[in-house]
């Protein structure tokens, strides 16, 4: 029986970037690349701002200093956006925030190619709770939404705008209003589909 090696810090960063960048690219119909990389990176401020986490998180991978340049590197994004991912957030890749103002990620995993609107809370529900919410891929979470607690959103679920989800949600369901109460299946067509 081998162990497979995890893969390093460098790579890990380089193919979230490259996710999310093809993600971004996918959206405003264009080719991904060296020069799209740039146009992203200087007018894009949500891509801009997931880029920082991919930052922060290679930095924090440096032995002896990596962890306290990643904190400062943290606070600057934080002070700057208005939003904040927790270092301990894992967030995949392709993730796409087409409005990154007054997001908070805690201590969660959000999956492949989710997207999140502007004003988003996940996280725990306090400190004695024994996770955060696993997002699974495929996920729109609507502006304003809060999702607490150890529960999973599941593939290709949609979140509606200012909805409180404390429970788990389905695959390919849709979840609205306060508490999130399951209202459907979303349509096989619109998953996905952004």
């Amino acid at each position: 029986m081998t162990d497979t090696p995890a893969p390093s810090a460098w790579r890990t960063c380089a193919d979230h970037v490259r996710g999310d960048l093809i993600r971004v690219a996918k959206v405003g119909s264009r080719r991904p690349g060296g020069a799209f990389f740039v146009y992203a990176w200087l007018f894009l401020p949500g891509f801009r701002f997931i880029l920082a986490h991919r930052i922060q998180r290679l930095l924090a991978s440096i032995p002896a200093v990596g962890r306290i340049v990643a904190r400062l590197y943290w606070a600057r994004t934080c002070r700057r956006s208005g939003s904040e991912i927790a270092a301990i957030a894992n967030v995949g890749p392709g993730c796409y925030m087409p409005h990154p103002y007054a997001i908070v990620l805690g201590d969660c995993t959000v999956g492949r190619n989710v997207v999140i609107l502007q004003c988003v809370t996940i996280g725990k529900r306090g400190d004695e709770a024994p996770r955060g919410p696993i997002i699974g891929d495929d996920v729109e979470i609507g502006a304003g939404a809060t999702i607490l607690g150890p529960i999973t959103i599941g593939h290709g679920a949609k979140i509606g705008a200012n909805s409180v989800v404390l429970k788990d949600v389905p695959a390919g369901a849709i979840a609205a209003g306060t508490p999130a109460r399951i209202l459907g299946a979303a349509s096989p067509s619109n998953v996905g589909a952004q």
